[in-house]
């Protein structure tokens, strides 16, 4: 029973994933713009969800810090294509939202190779993303409808989602500062390596 507990949010978040591809084909190839909002909701639902499900159940997992960030990547990835493809939110915003993402993978990558730290996702970032998931079906539905206000709507709390983020990626920054300082002085401490004798 602890082991079906624990795997809960992992569950949600790996159906987050699975929804990707039948929501890009609504909103893309059959252009069921609706439906493809309702897939979307579904989608930044889970992101919700899997974090409350992995609290209260007592469930957060190493696998499940590093799995959840991943599939938000994708989902984002994945809608901001669509959002490419169908225009929804101006141009200016996908290349900040887009560059934003690249800046992330970035200073991660980073971190892992220069001090072997994972960093853990900030509140502030995950309710960045969980806004910037709820951006894209608003979007849809504004689009679907032909409701200029959702439309709108939809361009506010995705550019408000995008502040968060970047607060986030700034938060990022300064703890792969602090750990390539943190690295540098216990090397200092060390000394230099001593050269081998011949």
């Amino acid at each position: 029973m602890a082991v079906l507990r624990r795997s809960v949010p992992s569950a949600l978040t790996l159906a987050r994933a699975l929804l990707l591809w039948p929501f890009w084909r609504l909103a893309v190839d059959d252009h069921r713009l609706l439906a493809a909002a309702a897939v979307a909701a579904v989608v930044g639902g889970t992101d919700f969800l899997d974090g409350y499900a992995a609290r209260h159940l007592r469930a957060v997992t190493t696998f499940g810090k590093v799995l959840d960030p991943t599939c938000d990547r994708l989902a984002l990835v994945v809608a901001w294509g669509v959002a490419v493809e169908l225009h929804l939110l101006p141009t200016w915003l996908l290349v900040v939202i887009v560059a934003r993402e690249l800046l992330v993978s970035a200073v991660t990558v980073v971190d892992l190779l220069r001090a072997r730290r994972r960093q853990d996702v900030v509140f502030v970032g995950k309710a960045g993303t969980f806004g910037l998931l709820a951006a894209f079906p608003i979007a849809l539905l504004g689009r679907g409808l032909a409701l200029t206000p959702l439309s709108a709507l939809a361009t506010v709390t995705a550019i408000v989602a995008e502040v968060l983020l970047i607060l986030a990626l700034g938060h990022y920054v300064r703890e792969l500062r602090r750990d390539v300082a943190r690295l540098a002085t216990s090397g200092a401490r060390r000394g230099p390596t001593p050269s081998p004798r011949t």
